[in-house]
This record gives structure tokens, C-alpha cells and sequence, in this order.
């Protein structure tokens, strides 16, 4: 009966697998206006205009929402959307990188979407109440149209090969001179979003280094703007790279002065940051697919190992360093609470009432961090930080250890805790017998068999660590995960680039296994034995072997 229902089950999920292993696509090329989408499917950037736009503007067309701008391509790339919105400078720069490509050249408020210049503008945020905006807004408006036009223009040209030197000077110039010991203006952007910012290996074309990612530059619209901004303030620049999510507390909590993203100033984000005039405004148009992509699989797998190499190296170290750092801490933490949770309450009252109390806020912490995601917590602790030390942030790798052990010290309380109530309690009353404190037959008698007991759950939680440093990429951490993020937009190469970082990650993990069960089989030690002697006769022995039990 057992094999007929699994056989059922099996049949069941092949055929809800092949009923939706496609659809129909709809036919995008050739549209003149928004009416001519209905039937197909388009996508949009969550928490732009463009995903409201598209839901509000637009009538019997399925719409679904993308995280970043990558995953837009690789929706588009993998047939699961017909097209998605953009601005017309995107279109432009990934159609110059990406063979095969198109978009329907859409004019706001005509054939395209209603919008006005601050749907489509973007702008410059500050924090509120900030006069920084004030200081900037005369330094747009010295940026003519047609000079905004002609950077555009050099800057899409740029993007198709952003390692490639044109040699030739930016259009947009300051000719105001910044001291070395001029203030500092620090900029956040992603780094991620051509042709307004992107990032490269070298420094060609005015790019600017990134601060908190060694070897790495940033270039694009955003970083030739801030660059001019900063001169004409007489400050320094300096660029910052973080994830989306993390703009707007940056800057709320003071770590950043400003963000330059390319980000539109909706009524939303106006409450959380005050923005300055809009530094560019363009079209809202559909990129598409005319035909299929062309790819070398192997070259572009060849291609991102020798080029980036030295940064999935860095990437890996900064996963070993602080799942491992992160791990012991937080056996630390559970082997000191655990042995706490386990001391025996005391008849004194107020002592009795310490350690209940010290009990009490165990179980909190314990449960606070096992229910709730390690993302959440990162933000919460990394920007909580900064909020209450006037934005000034704990270092990256220092912040995200502390990060990971304070979570694995949660689960490693319980484990540690589920190991001490294991061991026999005549342990313990010999312990005692002996005159030894509730201390000492922890440390003596007690620890020393939970760390044996529970090497293979210690074992577990390190695989975890290894995988889940991969969070900490939304505060900045250059962990494998966060160095993917860049080779891929880099490269345009999703599949290859994610692929590689998959197989470093098996790697990591399955080598990390089979050395802890090494060190669990030493631990155990072997599985033949004899115990010799006796009181009655000293030449008795017990011969234990792996097979059977020998007497003689």
C-alpha cells in the first residue's frame, strides 16, 4: 500500500510540474502604446514608480514584481516575463552589453505612462532636516539639459565595456581644486544599477574607489554627479556600496551623508529623507527580447574564475573567518548559559530569586534569536548601533561575528542544555559525594562528556554559519555572497557567476563535514578494547571488540 501511495505522490508531482512548465508569451515587439500590452506578462523593480505605474496604468496584463535589476534580466533571460519597465538610459546600457535586446521607446504622458518629473526624476536624499539640500540644488541647477544629455550619453557608452579605457575627459567638470584635508562627503549608492552606478576592477573613466570594498571601483551617472557635487562643495567623495534596503537607514542614522542611486523622489521616501531638485529625468519604456541569447557557458565560466578570482577568494575568506569565529563564540555563550539554566535553585530567597530571574532573561534571549531571521536581526543590530552612536557603525567584520554568534549562542544554549540533562544524574551525586560544587562537576565531570555528546549538533551549526553568512551581504559584509552580487552585475553572467559560488559552497561545506566527523570518530575512540584486571583476579580480562564482547 505504502509503495502504491508513493507512486501516486510521485505521478502527482511530475504532473503538476509539467502543467506549469510554461506559458504562453506575449508578444511585446511592435506595441505603439500602453494598450497594446494586454496578454502579456511585464515586471517592474519593487518599490519604484514603476511597479505602481504598471499595476495602476496598464489593463489585462499580468504584472509581477523583482527584487533588483539582475533578477529583471534573468526573469527576462529564462521566458518568465515578456518585458519589463525601466528607464530609457537602462535600456540603453543593457542593450549595448546584452545581444539580442530591445525596448519599445514609450514617451511619458504621449504613448507611455502617465508620470510627472518627480515619478521619473532622480534625485539627491539627505537626511531630514538636513542643509545639504539647500547647498546642492544651486550645483544642479548649473547642469544644463543638454550637458545632463551629453553624460548620459558618453556614460551608456561607457557601460558596454566598463573596463574598457575611452580616453577621453567626462563631460560634466568641476574647475574648483578639493584639498587632502577637505571634509568628507560620503556617498551610498549600490553599485549595481548601470548606467548610473555600476562596478569595475579598475579606475578608468574617473571611476572612484569604493571604501568598503578593497580592489573595487565605482563609475556610472551617479558617481560623475556626486563627483561634481563634492568638488563644487569643497569636499572629498568618497562612495559607499550597499544594498537598497540599507540606503535610507544609512543616511537616517548619519553613517552616510547622502545617497546618489538613482533613486526617484516619491511622496513615500519623502517622509523618511528631504531630497534636492532632480539631476535627470527620462522616459519609462519596456525592454524586451527580439532573440535568443547567445552565450559560451564554459567561456564565461572561464572568463569569471581567472578575472575575479582574487574576489571570490576574499569573499571565501571572509565566510570561513567569520563563520568559524562565529561558531566558537557561540558555543561560549551556550556552554556558559546552559550552565547556568541547569544550576540547582537555591533555598536562599533572594539568591533564588537572582536566578530565576537571570533564567528569565535566557529564555528571552534564547527565544528572541531563535524566532526571528539572522537578516532581520542584521539590520536591527548594525543600524540600531548606529542610530544611538550618532551614525557611527561597527566595523563590518567585527559586526557581522558579533552578529553570528550572539544567533548561534541561542541554538547552542538548547543544545548545550539537552546535552547536560542527558548525561546520567549519578554522575552528578557522585560529583557531589566527592565534595565537588556544581562548578567544578561541570567543568570536571559533566562538560567534557555533553562536548562529545553533542560534536555532531556543534558540527551542524557550523555548516549553517557557513551558509547563512550569506544574509549579511544586506549590511555590507564582502562575504562570497555579497562579491557573487557584484561579479554577476558585473559580468551579466547570472547563471555562470551563481553557479561557481554553488559549487565553492558545497566545497566549503562537505570538506568542513568530513573533517568534524574525523574528529568525532577520534573522539569516540576505538571500537575494540580490553579492560583488565579484577579485585579477586588480577589476571581477568574483558576484551571488547567492534563485532561481539570476548571473555576470558
Amino acid at each position: 500500500m505504502k509503495k502504491i501511495l508513493s507512486a501516486l505522490l510521485i505521478l502527482a508531482t511530475v504532473l503538476a510540474l509539467v502543467s506549469c512548465s510554461g506559458r504562453e508569451k506575449g508578444n511585446v515587439a511592435g506595441a505603439e502604446n500602453l494598450s497594446d500590452l494586454a496578454g502579456t506578462t511585464l515586471a517592474a523593480q519593487s518599490g519604484t514608480f514603476h511597479i505602481d505605474a504598471l499595476r495602476d496604468q496598464t489593463t489585462d496584463v499580468t504584472v509581477k514584481e523583482y527584487e533588483d535589476f539582475a533578477k529583471l534580466l534573468v526573469a527576462l533571460d529564462s521566458g518568465a516575463i515578456d518585458g519589463y519597465v525601466a528607464e530609457e538610459p537602462t535600456a540603453l546600457s543593457v542593450i549595448a552589453s546584452e545581444k539580442g535586446l530591445n525596448f519599445l521607446p514609450l514617451v511619458n504622458n504621449s504613448t507611455g505612462f502617465a508620470a510627472t518629473d518627480a515619478d521619473t526624476g532622480i534625485a539627491v536624499a539627505f537626511k531630514k532636516g538636513s542643509d545639504m539640500v539647500g547647498k546642492v540644488n544651486p550645483i544642479i541647477a548649473t547642469i544644463s539639459n543638454e550637458t545632463r544629455s551629453a553624460i548620459m550619453a558618453q556614460i551608456v557608452n561607457m557601460s558596454a565595456d566598463k573596463e574598457k579605457d575611452l580616453k577621453e575627459d567626462i563631460v560634466l567638470k568641476s574647475d574648483k581644486t578639493v584639498s587632502s584635508d577637505a571634509p568628507i562627503l560620503k556617498i551610498a549608492m549600490e553599485c549595481n544599477y548601470a548606467p548610473f552606478n555600476w562596478s569595475q576592477t579598475t579606475d578608468v573613466n574617473g571611476a572612484v574607489p569604493i571604501e568598503n570594498v578593497n580592489n573595487m571601483y565605482a563609475n556610472g551617472y551617479d558617481v560623475q554627479v556626486a563627483k561634481y557635487i563634492a568638488q563644487e562643495l569643497g569636499m572629498r567623495l568618497e562612495i559607499y556600496s550597499t544594498e537598497w534596503d540599507s540606503l535610507i537607514p544609512g543616511v537616517q542614522a548619519g553613517t552616510y551623508d547622502g545617497i546618489i542611486a538613482g533613486m526617484s523622489p516619491t511622496e513615500e521616501r519623502a517622509q523618511e529623507v528631504d531630497f534636492t531638485d532632480c539631476y535627470y529625468n527620462s522616459n519609462l519604456v519596456i525592454i524586451y527580447r527580439e532573440s535568443a541569447r547567445e552565450s559560451d557557458f564554459f567561456a564565461n565560466v572561464i572568463n569569471i574564475v581567472t578575472k575575479y578570482s582574487p574576489y571570490l577568494l576574499e569573499g571565501l575568506g571572509y565566510t570561513m573567518l567569520i563563520s568559524l569565529v562565529g561558531t566558537v563564540l557561540g558555543l561560549i555563550i551556550g556552554l556558559l548559559t546552559g550552565i547556568v539554566k541547569t544550576v540547582p535553585l537555591s533555598k536562599k530567597g533572594g539568591v533564588r530569586f537572582l536566578q530565576r530571574l537571570l533564567n528569565f532573561l535566557i529564555a528571552c534571549y534564547v527565544e528572541i534569536f531563535r524566532g526571528t531571521p539572522m537578516m532581520v536581526q542584521s539590520m536591527v543590530i548594525f543600524w540600531g548601533y548606529a542610530f544611538m552612536n550618532g551614525g557611527s557603525t561597527l566595523p563590518l567584520i567585527p559586526a557581522g561575528i558579533f552578529i553570528v554568534s550572539i544567533n548561534t549562542g541561542a541554538y547552542m544554549t538548547e543544545i548545550v542544555r539537552g546535552g547536560i540533562i542527558s548525561i546520567d544524574r549519578g554522575q552528578f551525586e557522585g560529583a557531589y559525594s566527592l565534595g565537588m560544587t556544581h562548578w567544578q562537576a561541570m567543568t570536571n565531570v559533566v562538560i567534557p562528556q555533553v562536548m562529545r555528546n553533542i560534536l555532531p549538533s556543534i558540527s551542524n551549526e557550523f555548516v549553517i554559519n557557513i551558509k547563512d553568512t550569506s544574509v549579511l551581504n544586506v549590511i555590507g559584509v564582502t562575504e562570497l555572497y555579497f562579491m557573487a552580487n557584484k561579479i554577476q552585475f558585473m559580468t551579466f553572467n547570472t547563471f555562470e557567476t551563481y553557479l561557481i559560488v554553488c559549487v565553492v559552497y558545497f566545497v566549503m561545506t562537505f570538506s568542513v563535514t568530513r573533517i568534524l566527523r574525523l574528529c568525532e570518530k577520534k573522539l569516540a575512540g576505538s571500537d575494540s578494547y580490553t579492560i583488565c584486571g579484577s579485585q579477586s583476579d588480577p589476571s581477568a580480562e574483558i576484551h571488547v571488540c567492534a563485532q561481539k564482547e570476548e571473555y576470558r
